[in-house]
């Protein structure tokens, strides 16, 4: 009997899904998919839902996201472990999800070997609820603490930090096929977006599609060349550093030039 699969890499996703990879990384930037965190990473801790820990444990874990630490001295919370199994911990799944929009609350290494290593205090379970994660505490006998788990790093190729939100999808990613199923039941993807990227790809055009996109999503038209302008220039030109020269008639998307001529035709070429 052949083994089912469980979980995919972009590719296989977006094969799986039957839209183009760069659909793929959309959904995963969006939110709208997540990184399948591996049963290896969290295997050795309790998982409580975090709405079962009452509302002062709740919130210091909360204020606490973005904080890198590896014992009970720099946790927000510790509790007995009688307290902790009375919350009923979750049995442990294959699998538990993060999102790339959570990235900004977390904590990552700019440096030494671990640079670009990003930890969570919180991951989600497959219904999307939020899951604290706890380990036996190394200074104090039978007491176990709010802890962090490793869930990916930036992609090698792009030390961008601050720029999460527009950077390549976390290495390694792990998409699984639960999560895919959820999406798939969500209702039609490949119809969902007007705008797709080409095989050979680019910061520019990734901006244009990513925004003529969203202005679709928002406005349930496709923009012309001049709503899109306006759009970006609106709601992007500073995470863009983008311009416009309405003399020269020409975009500079981070320095690099673009004619309002060139920025038409692109439009009609990433158009599905």
């Amino acid at each position: 009997m052949i083994a089912k699969i469980l979980h995919f890499d972009l590719q296989g996703a977006a094969d799986y899904l039957g839209v183009s990879l760069g659909d793929v990384e959309y959904y995963i930037k969006e939110g709208d998919l997540r990184y399948g965190i591996e049963k290896f990473y969290f295997s050795k801790m309790k998982l409580v839902p975090l709405k079962r820990l009452d509302a002062t444990q709740q919130q210091s874990i909360l204020d606490r996201q973005g904080a890198y630490y590896q014992t009970a001295k720099g946790s927000p919370v510790t509790l007995t472990e009688t307290v902790l199994d009375a919350m009923e911990p979750l049995a442990t799944p294959a699998h538990l999800y993060f999102k790339h929009t959570a990235i900004k609350d977390c904590y990552w290494f700019e440096g030494g070997h671990e640079a670009g290593h990003i930890y969570a205090q919180l991951l989600e379970d497959l219904d999307g609820s939020l899951v604290s994660l706890w380990l036996p505490s190394d200074e104090t006998a039978h007491d176990w603490f709010a802890a962090i788990c490793p869930v990916g790093k930036f992609a090698d190729w792009n030390h961008h930090y601050g720029n999460y939100d527009i950077d390549q999808p976390l290495y390694p990613c792990v998409i699984t096929r639960d999560d895919l199923d959820r999406l798939k039941n969500q209702g039609p993807v490949e119809t969902d977006l007007p705008f797709k990227l080409p095989k050979v790809t680019n910061e520019i055009a990734e901006a244009m599609c990513e925004y003529g996109n969203r202005y679709f999503l928002e406005n349930n038209k496709v923009p012309s060349a001049m709503e899109l302008r306006v759009y970006m220039l609106k709601d992007g030109a500073q995470d863009l550093q983008l311009t416009f020269d309405a003399r020269e008639k020409e975009f500079s998307f981070g320095g690099k030039p673009l004619t309002e001529r060139q920025f038409k035709e692109r439009l009609k070429l990433y158009l599905r």
